[in-house]
């Protein structure tokens, strides 16, 4: 199989069609909580779990690339593997079905804020797919989505109305912190992003 732009885009193409169904199909899953606010809380409460669903794909995918490809982590610009490639167009389609979904649903300040984020990330990503360098940079940007899993699950609880006593709360928030600290402050983001961000500069 030839990864060549051509097929890159497919890909993207493909994975921004999933995401759309994967929007839609939060309909059956939403609780009565949220219903019970209203539209903008409907749509947000989606939104958030079509993120959680990209967050948990690509938090392993990502761990899976630099396992099956260990020279990945020792080059991240002229290193890549069909896995770290397919991942790159699988998160491109994602980024790209959000800001479509937050241009149509959530016209405000902090939108166009976040749809800017997304507009760096498809030119870098972009650049990766259809070049096959910087790869390893986009996959080990990638790895904060790890993070992310527990992030978006502790706003679709909050959005539900769940009570920050509840089991289901706790846990999360304990994994969140990496089972080393309480509640919201949210260490673990602070420390998988600042790993990140210092393997990248590394390569810099």
């Amino acid at each position: 199989m030839e990864y060549n732009a051509e097929f890159g885009i497919l890909w993207t193409l493909l994975s921004w069609v999933f995401f759309m169904l994967v929007h839609v199909s939060w309909n059956i899953g939403i609780p009565a909580s949220v219903r019970a606010k209203g539209t903008y809380h409907i749509w947000r409460y989606r939104n958030i779990a079509t993120s959680w669903v990209h967050a948990i794909i690509a938090a392993v995918w990502a761990v899976l690339c630099f396992y099956r490809d260990p020279k990945l982590a020792e080059d991240l610009i002229e290193q890549w593997s069909p896995c770290s490639h397919l991942l790159i167009c699988f998160s491109i389609g994602y980024f790209l079905h959000d800001a479509m979904d937050m241009i149509a649903n959530r016209r405000k300040r902090e939108t166009w804020e976040l749809i800017g984020h997304h507009v760096v990330i498809f030119i870098c990503f972009g650049l990766a797919m259809l070049t096959k360098r910087y790869v390893g940079y986009a996959v080990v940007a990638l790895l904060a989505e790890v993070n992310s899993v527990f992030l978006h699950l502790r706003q679709m609880l909050q959005t539900s109305g769940v009570s920050q006593h509840a089991v289901i709360y706790r846990l999360n928030s304990l994994l969140n912190l990496g089972l080393c600290f309480g509640y919201d402050y949210s260490y673990c983001l602070l420390i998988c992003r600042i790993i990140c961000a210092l393997k990248l500069t590394y390569f810099a």
